[in-house]
């Protein structure tokens, strides 16, 4: 063979080559990740996901399928079968007022599966699966229902001069919360008594609410309030609860759950008041 033909053949196989790249590199940039099965946790990086939220992705999409984990044995991310990129390459437009996070199937260890997608919507805001960077919802029975008027109330009787003078407000600048597991806490911050049992405010704040170190369920962070005699309603609305004589004891709880935390992690209560 001669040198020039020899010549000519490296060239066309660099030709070849750099073209296969090519090719190769404009399928790879071209394929969507939601338009193929992608096991978990492999699927995290490629739909742009951290680890943490993907974690609550899948968390969501079981409590949502109504599995408990020691049901699920694999997961995996796949095309949603009712809209957007699909396996044959045809996109079918989507038409739902939340937006879509993942498409789910929990592979089970009795052998079935079960599919399901993680939508965000209304208070996507509080939940790690909608948002890398989630909020703490916090509230507290005045503000949250407590001073609703029923249908047919009859209105709550004055406070009492006598009891409004025997009563004494639970008043806390700060409150540390050491977090230490996942699971439900409820943290006594202190006692308070209260006019003829009726509540006149309650609120509080948290230190910092971007759930970066603590993450809890959309619920977030409550004040209770409730009566140290288990015979007294619960504090839920005051038309319901009604007038009770004297100065009424009450235990005052922040109420939460925790999903995920940081080692050495903690919450801070600020400016509570009950009165």
């Amino acid at each position: 063979m001669s040198t020039s033909l020899r010549r000519a053949l490296r060239v066309l196989v660099a030709i070849v080559a750099i073209g296969s790249v090519a090719l190769s590199g404009c399928s790879l940039r071209s394929v969507d990740p939601r338009s193929a099965d992608i096991p978990y946790p492999q699927a995290c990086a490629l739909y742009k996901l951290s680890r943490q939220r993907c974690d609550a992705v899948v968390a969501d999409g079981r409590a949502q399928a109504g599995l408990d984990a020691r049901q699920v044995v694999s997961v995996t991310f796949i095309p949603d079968p009712d809209c957007g990129p699909q396996p044959n390459g045809e996109t079918i437009v989507c038409a739902r007022s939340g937006s879509q996070v993942a498409y789910l199937r929990f592979g089970l260890a009795d052998g079935g599966q079960v599919e399901g997608g993680v939508y965000c919507g209304v208070d996507s805001n509080y939940r790690l699966a909608c948002t890398e960077t989630p909020e703490i919802r916090v509230s507290a029975p005045v503000g949250s229902g407590y001073s609703d008027t029923p249908e047919g109330a009859t209105p709550v009787p004055t406070i009492d001069p006598v009891a409004a003078t025997s009563a004494r407000p639970l008043e806390v600048a700060s409150f540390p919360i050491p977090i230490d597991r996942v699971g439900h806490y409820e943290v006594e911050v202190g006692r308070a008594t209260l006019p003829n049992g009726i509540l006149s405010e309650t609120t509080f704040g948290l230190a910092n609410t971007d759930a970066i170190e603590v993450t809890t369920t959309p619920y977030g962070v409550a004040l209770a309030v409730r009566s140290t005699d288990p015979t007294r309603p619960p504090f839920t609305n005051r038309f319901e609860r009604g007038w009770h004589q004297g100065a009424e004891e009450v235990r005052v709880l922040i109420v939460f759950d925790v999903t995920a935390f940081r080692p050495g992690a903690g919450l801070e209560v600020v400016d509570l008041v009950v009165r």
